[in-house]
C-alpha cells in the first residue's frame, strides 16, 4: 500500500514455476525421461532453451511462449487462509469448493465476517453439525438464508448465483448491525418453535431453509411462535405419517422430491407451510 507495487506469493505450484524459469535460464534441458510414453518427443529430448532458435525447433519455442498457465488468484494476506488452502491442495489433492474459494476471496469483508460470526450461534452449530464443516458447507447455508433475509424472498441456490450475491453484497454499503440483529431475531423465533428435528427427520438444509423462510415471514408480520408451533408439529406429524390427504402436506412433500434448492421448489415449500398454518 505504501509503494503501489504488487507482490505475488505462490501458494502452490512453486516447483513447476521454478522449473520453467530454470529452463529459460538454460540451467536444465527439456526432459529426456519420457521414452516409451506419449510425452516423448525425440526432437526436443535433452534440448536446452537456447537450442530452440534452431530452424527446425522454432515452432516449439513459439508454442512454449504461447502456453497459458492457469492461475487461481487468492486476494488475501491472511496466513490462516493461505495455510488452509495449501494444506487442502497438498494433503488431499482435492480442488477447493465454492465456499472455500469465496472465503478466500472475500476474507475480511463485513459480509463474510458476519456470516462466520452468526454461524457460531449455538442453535446453528447444532442444526448444521451434519454438514461438511471442513468444506465450509455450514457457511454456505448461512449465506443462503442471510441472502434470503436481505432480499426478502426465497432464492435459487447454485454456485454461480452465490458468487454473484457475494460479489454484490460485499461491495454494497448496508447496515450490517441491523442485518445481524434481524438474523438473531429470526433465529430466536425459529428456536422457539421447538421443532423435533430428529423425530420428524426435518434437520436437512432443505427443510431448514423452508422453516427459516416461514420464521422470517412471521417475524416480519408480528406473528408469535406460540401461535403456530402446535399446528406446525401437526403438519410434520402428517408429513411423516404418509397417509395424509392434505393438499398442503402433499405439495410440501413433492417440493422435497427433487431439485430442492431451486427457487420454485423453495417457494412451493414455504407456501405449503403458510397455507397449512392459515397465514395466507
Amino acid at each position: 500500500d505504501d509503494t503501489g507495487k504488487t507482490k505475488y506469493d505462490v501458494i502452490d505450484g512453486k516447483q513447476r514455476l521454478t522449473s520453467i524459469v530454470r529452463f529459460l535460464k538454460n540451467e536444465i534441458p527439456a526432459s529426456d525421461e519420457f521414452e516409451n510414453t506419449p510425452f516423448h518427443d525425440e526432437k526436443i529430448a535433452g534440448v536446452y532453451f537456447r537450442d530452440l532458435d534452431e530452424k527446425n525447433l522454432t515452432d516449439y519455442k513459439k508454442r512454449f511462449w504461447r502456453y497459458v498457465i492457469p492461475i487461481e488468484y487468492i486476494d488475501t494476506s491472511d496466513k490462516e487462509v493461505i495455510d488452509n488452502i495449501f494444506d487442502r491442495l497438498n494433503r488431499n489433492g482435492e480442488p477447493l469448493k465454492g465456499q472455500e474459494l469465496r472465503r478466500s476471496k472475500y476474507h475480511g469483508s463485513q459480509l463474510l465476517d458476519l456470516i462466520e460470526r452468526v454461524s457460531e450461534i449455538p442453535f446453528w452449530r447444532e442444526r448444521l453439525e451434519g454438514t461438511d464443516v471442513a468444506r465450509m458447507e455450514h457457511y454456505e447455508f448461512i449465506s443462503e438464508i442471510m441472502f434470503q433475509q436481505i432480499e426478502g424472498k426465497p432464492l435459487h441456490a447454485n454456485q454461480n448465483i452465490l458468487d454473484e450475491l457475494y460479489e454484490k453484497y460485499s461491495k454494497e454499503t448496508l447496515d450490517w448491525s441491523y442485518i445481524k440483529a434481524r438474523f438473531s431475531l429470526v433465529t430466536d423465533f425459529m428456536k422457539s418453535l421447538d421443532i423435533e428435528y430428529q423425530k420428524f427427520n426435518v434437520g436437512g438444509v432443505s427443510h431448514l431453509y423452508g422453516i427459516w423462510c416461514l420464521s422470517d415471514f412471521c417475524e416480519r408480520e408480528g406473528i408469535k411462535p406460540h401461535c403456530i408451533k402446535g399446528k406446525l408439529t401437526e403438519f410434520y406429524t402428517k408429513l411423516r405419517s404418509r397417509d395424509s390427504d392434505n393438499e398442503n402436506v402433499e405439495a410440501y412433500s413433492k417440493s422435497m422430491s427433487s431439485r430442492t434448492k431451486d427457487k420454485g421448489q423453495r417457494q412451493r415449500r414455504v407456501k405449503a407451510l403458510k397455507n397449512y398454518l392459515e397465514l395466507e
